[in-house]
């Protein structure tokens, strides 16, 4: 389109230990059971019974972005060196803290639109693929941003997380499963002043800890 500005970029999600990530039923345990009330599981003597039980979700939030910027995702994780290897992830329409939705049935290659308001959005994607081995696993996800010639990144951000992101922070027989502590950091979109043009090849890497928090 004349008059935009264009910026490539991907997101990087990084295992620290071996099956960190994990799809909702290895995340509900060996003892899970699905029920017309819910999902429910023992531990002890405890009975849980947590609101929502899904997979390890990888959250990217955008703020401050521009007047008329638009900014678009890849709905799974990108391949490896082998073209035609599955995806191991999949879009969820979740709420603002990565929790809830609908796993997305997709087909790789799929990409899919942020929706923003006043320039702040979110995207966040889950964990679908059983391991089949004990590799520590390194996720990227695509991006793509379009904005007007005359706007700035100056001010924009983003930032990865892992999610859903807790409001509870402490043991709880109630909160959901996973949940993870806010560990988040705003990072600039990378721009070059001197020249005041985007850099289409730049690499944004964010590269976070599993940090969950106590379970039940």
């Amino acid at each position: 389109e004349p008059n935009r500005k264009y910026l490539g970029f991907e997101l990087v999600y990084t295992e620290l230990q071996k099956f960190a990530f994990k799809t909702r039923v290895e995340e509900a345990g060996i003892a899970a059971r699905w029920s017309s009330s819910g999902l429910k599981f023992a531990t002890g003597t405890v009975t849980v019974s947590p609101p929502t039980v899904n997979g390890t979700r990888f959250m990217v939030r955008f703020d401050r972005l521009p007047v008329g910027a638009r900014i678009f995702v890849s709905k799974t994780n990108l391949p490896s060196d082998v073209i035609e290897a599955p995806r191991e992830t999949a879009s969820v329409n979740a709420d603002a803290l990565g929790s809830g939705g609908a796993i997305e049935h997709i087909q790789p290659d799929e990409w899919a639109e942020v929706l923003l308001h006043d320039g702040s959005g979110q995207f966040v994607w889950e964990w679908v693929a059983p391991r089949t081995d004990a590799a520590l696993k390194s996720l990227r996800f695509g991006g793509f941003l379009v904005y007007p010639f005359d706007q700035s990144l100056k001010s924009s951000t983003l930032n990865g997380n892992f999610a859903p992101i807790s409001p509870t922070p402490v043991t709880s027989a109630r909160a959901s499963i996973p949940r993870f502590v806010d560990t988040a950091t705003n990072r600039q979109f990378p721009w070059d002043e001197d020249a005041g043009m985007q850099e289409s090849s730049t690499i944004e890497r964010i590269e976070e800890p599993t940090k969950h928090l106590p379970k039940p």
